[in-house]
């Protein structure tokens, strides 16, 4: 994974490039940011489905920061992972 660029159109709103990744990323954190009051709007696009790029579209409502909730998203994510990765070895 290499971010590619990030725009910040306004205080609230941030757009990221990420090489290397598709829609299990893009799905998961897009998904995970619309859970969070503080966010308005998240999604992400593929634009081409032979490139590995997605670039991640998040605005926040007034006030918060999309960096911060955008770093709050991808702690909440690593959590439920490693919760999922426990119960699979308790599974096993």
């Amino acid at each position: 994974m290499k971010i590619i660029s990030i725009n910040v159109p306004s205080q609230n709103e941030l757009e990221i490039e990420i090489e290397g990744e598709t829609h299990t990323l893009g799905s998961m954190l897009s998904k995970e940011l619309l859970l969070m009051e503080e966010v308005d709007v998240a999604y992400y696009v593929q634009e081409h489905p032979l490139k590995n790029v997605i670039k991640l579209y998040v605005k926040t409502k007034e006030g918060y920061s999309p960096f911060d909730i955008l770093e709050k998203a991808v702690e909440r994510l690593k959590n439920k992972l490693d919760e999922i990765e426990k119960e699979i070895e308790k599974a096993l």
